[in-house]
């Protein structure tokens, strides 16, 4: 089987001027993707809050037997879930200086040591490794794997790059400077691939 490098498709793009392509999507089309990866995720997340899973794929589906299912709701995993979510919401109103999600991460933490959650069913992070990881792109990319993922890829690099760019256009709109869309398309492309041989999270805002 054929090994290939990845190549990053965004840097590529942006060295061809093709940072115009943000001007092509509407804004209503925008946001209609933005609230159908919300509501993806929420439905993803259901059932980690629930205490139970379900093996069925697709939004609709998958909220349906969610709910066919609430009978399994594991209650001290719920309670858990719940008493986290407003602690996230009470800090943000009644404390915004202090960062909401890290400081429920730190106290769940605690928590969960203090009183050996995992003991009453409730599932944990558990052992995380430890040292930095591995330096490098993934191994065993084959040139139909690329071929396979490529239109999806495609698509997702355009609208992630439209996302991306309208908050720069904002920013550059309230300060005196402007956008050059093309290097920011190479931008974003550079940070994502360095992220990528670190096994990190997608970049796709660049800071301003």
């Amino acid at each position: 089987m054929a090994q290939v490098q990845p190549v990053n498709g965004r840097s590529v793009a942006g060295q061809f001027r093709q940072g115009a392509l943000a001007d092509f999507m509407s804004k209503p089309v925008l946001t209609g993707f933005i609230i159908g990866i919300a509501l993806t995720i929420v439905a993803g997340q259901l059932s980690k809050l629930l205490g139970y899973s379900v093996e069925s794929s697709g939004f609709f589906r998958e909220l349906w037997d969610l709910i066919r299912n609430l009978n399994l709701t594991h209650g001290p995993t719920l309670a858990v879930g719940l008493s986290s979510l407003a602690g996230l919401f009470l800090l943000r109103r009644l404390v915004p200086k202090i960062p909401a999600a890290l400081a429920v991460v730190l106290l769940a933490i605690i928590v969960a040591t203090i009183f050996n959650l995992e003991e009453h069913g409730i599932g944990i992070v558990g052992e995380i490794p430890a040292g930095l990881p591995p330096i490098g792109f993934p191994s065993g990319i084959s040139s139909s794997d690329i071929l396979e993922l490529l239109p999806g890829a495609i698509a997702v690099a355009l609208v992630a790059f439209v996302e991306s760019i309208a908050p720069a256009r904002s920013y550059a709109s309230k300060h005196p400077y402007e956008v050059d869309a093309n290097r920011e398309l190479m931008g974003i492309g550079a940070n994502a691939e360095r992220s990528a041989k670190v096994t990190s999270d997608p970049v796709r805002i660049n800071p301003p």
